[in-house]
């Protein structure tokens, strides 16, 4: 065939940019589902005392709060395997901010008194 001919069963420049734009809207909802999903499971774990205690456990046992960086460290590998333990809590913990910047001070607070507790 030749190149000026009209072939019906080649897509037209039109109807690819039109599968373009329903791919692209397609994948951005897809997108928002997956985060609004992701923001329930945060909801069902924060909204509990219990759940609240083990994402705190969590942060700490990753040692958000502490140093990475070990003095004696000859190569470098325990930095870097504290380092791999901290960024995780780091994800967790900005994920808490991102859906749920409240239950951060709340988790701050009865982990305080958990603190308190176990002294008396």
């Amino acid at each position: 065939m030749a190149n000026d001919e009209f072939d019906p069963d080649e897509p037209l420049e039109e109807d690819l940019e039109v599968d373009e734009k329903a791919e692209k809207k397609k994948a951005k909802k897809k997108a928002r589902k997956a985060k609004a999903t992701e923001q329930l499971k945060y909801k069902a774990v924060l909204d509990t005392y219990q759940g609240r205690e083990l994402i705190w456990d969590i942060l700490s046992h990753s040692k958000v709060f502490q140093q990475s960086y070990v003095a004696d460290d000859q190569g470098g590998r325990k930095s870097a395997f504290n380092e791999g333990r901290r960024h995780e809590g780091m994800w967790l913990m900005a994920n808490v901010f991102t859906y749920y910047p409240e239950s951060y001070s709340l988790m701050q607070q009865e982990a305080t008194d958990r603190e308190e507790a176990a002294k008396k």
